[in-house]
């Protein structure tokens, strides 16, 4: 039996399983960003008070923390858009692929350990584990809270 195209539903079309309402997506990002950034900095401000980080590690701060939430924010949810106009089940591959950048961008936090950032010393082990436990919050909530609210 042959089916015609038109009858199929689109990878955006409602009831598809892991569909994505890509105009919901900007108002998804903004949540998402609203949501850990202030997670991360509670956790710097805690690791500040207890451990004094960032230490000598200035590159590390409230600003840069903001700035790269949004940032990563704002790249992820392009690739959703990218994802939910190419693919049928847009979620599931967001999700996957989201963790592995996620674990990949682990990679900043153990080079500024290791004092491998031209013209910054070496992170502290406070500093390192902070900024590790700030990448997984942040590649944990965009991962879930992007595409659960750009559903339709």
């Amino acid at each position: 039996m042959h089916t015609h195209s038109a009858s199929q539903p689109g990878p955006d079309e409602a009831g598809q399983p892991g569909a994505v309402a890509r105009g919901r997506l900007p108002r998804a990002a903004g949540v998402t960003a609203g949501a850990a950034w202030p997670i991360d900095l509670l956790v710097y401000a805690i690791a500040a008070a207890l451990w004094g980080v960032p230490g000598e590690f200035s590159f590390f701060n409230p600003l840069t923390i903001v700035v790269m939430v949004a940032g990563g924010v704002a790249i992820a949810a392009v690739g959703l858009a990218v994802l939910a106009r190419l693919t049928r089940r847009p979620v599931p591959i967001f999700v996957a692929v989201a963790g592995v950048v996620t674990l990949l961008s682990l990679g900043l936090p153990f080079q500024a350990m290791a004092g491998m950032m031209p013209g910054v010393p070496a992170a502290t082990t406070a500093t390192g584990v902070t900024m590790i436990v700030l990448h997984l919050l942040t590649g944990g909530i965009i991962a879930g809270g992007l595409p659960a609210l750009a559903r339709r």
